[in-house]
């Protein structure tokens, strides 16, 4: 009779844990590649090539819930952390992707943690080629090889709408307060704002979105190639762009225009860039094949500064969660331009100096689950 009641009780226990995790999501992907990436034609430095094998592109895994709080209020969580080795760009709490918590109900979603900026959600869906050596961030949110407006922020606040016939809406606030020497006075207080509105109904998608910074850390994003020092006083970047998007009968067709401006403060010129990028993808059967363009202009004030993106790329789509690709990506830097192909073996940083034309190939693998 006792080892029944032991029995009972132990499976008594390892269920409890089971039912407490009942209304938990398990999610993520696999996501890696063996990329080529080839330096050729630099005006500096020659011929540079390396290959990497087994490159982590984002995989990551999360959890997420909700909780009813009952008259139509529910409590949402999510954690959202990469699994992968990125070649060490990722340390710290840049290992975490999107985790926060929030209430949401009829009003929308208020969250508070890590999130995408309403400027990244507002043209994620054009981007066909996200996470591999074609991303758009190649160019868009890019300030002269340097990913400035297009990021996953921490200590945000932010609100979405709800969808209204396809139209929402999103507004995020973000404060980092710390101290660092390095600037002189110590104390640092940056801060930033980003929103975007949307429409995305029948196959047609449109938004626009616009965010502003200030805060002596930007100074180590406008600094590099640019000015030559971090001598700031105060920086503000802002940023707007604008998407349009299509899909119809197997086509996705996607147009994003983008400016950036940077003022460095102590009366240094402000530095302006714009930037232009379409793609266009068809679907059939289990296979889609598509490609893109894109252009930065020169950064005001920094002769030849200015880059042209373009690519290719292949799906295979071996399940509805596992698929293979192919793709090349190409990056033709004017003498002072510094963009590169994106990610994998320090490819977006390694061969982007100035005057360098990056090609890269690459094949890969996604899991989903």
């Amino acid at each position: 009779m006792q080892k029944k009641l032991l029995t009972i009780a132990v499976a008594a226990a390892l269920a409890a844990p089971v039912a407490v995790m009942a209304d938990v999501t398990v999610y993520g992907q696999m996501h890696y590649s063996y990329d080529w990436v080839d330096g050729a034609e630099s005006v500096e430095k020659g011929d540079v090539s390396e290959d990497a094998t087994g490159v982590s592109r984002q995989t990551r895994i999360g959890f997420k819930g909700a909780e009813d709080l009952g008259g139509g209020l529910k409590g949402v969580w999510q954690i959202e952390m990469l699994v992968g080795d990125e070649g060490g760009e990722y340390v710290g709490e840049s290992q975490f992707r999107n985790t926060f918590v929030g209430l949401a109900g009829g009003f929308g979603t208020l969250i508070a943690g890590r999130h995408d900026t309403p400027y990244k959600l507002s043209t994620g869906k054009l981007d066909p080629f996200g996470d591999r050596i074609g991303d758009y961030n190649i160019v868009v949110g890019n300030f002269n090889g340097i990913l400035t407006s297009d990021e996953r922020a921490p200590q945000t606040i932010a609100y979405v709408s709800p969808n209204f016939s396809g139209f929402s809406g999103a507004i995020a606030y973000v404060s980092h307060y710390f101290n660092n020497a390095a600037y002189g006075d110590g104390d640092e207080n940056d801060r930033a704002v980003s929103a975007m509105v949307m429409y995305d109904n029948a196959g047609f998608f449109a938004s626009a979105a616009y965010e502003w910074g200030t805060g002596n850390a930007l100074a180590d994003v406008l600094a590099p190639g640019l000015l030559g020092a971090n001598n700031f006083d105060e920086p503000e970047l802002t940023s707007m762009k604008f998407g349009l998007g299509y899909t119809f009968a197997g086509f996705t067709l996607g147009g994003i225009y983008e400016n950036i401006e940077a003022d460095p403060g102590k009366g240094v010129k402000d530095l302006d860039r714009d930037a232009y990028y379409v793609s266009a993808k068809y679907a059939f059967g289990n296979s889609a094949i598509g490609g893109f363009w894109g252009m930065a202009d020169d950064v005001d004030g920094v002769k030849d500064s200015g880059a042209y993106m373009y690519g290719v790329g292949y799906d295979y789509n071996l399940s509805k969660r596992t698929s293979l690709y192919a793709m090349y990506a190409g990056v033709n830097n004017e003498r002072n331009g510094a963009y590169g192909v994106w990610g994998g073996q320090g490819a977006n940083t390694a061969y982007s100096s100035a005057g360098h034309n990056v090609n890269g190939y690459s094949l890969g693998v996604i899991h989903k689950f």
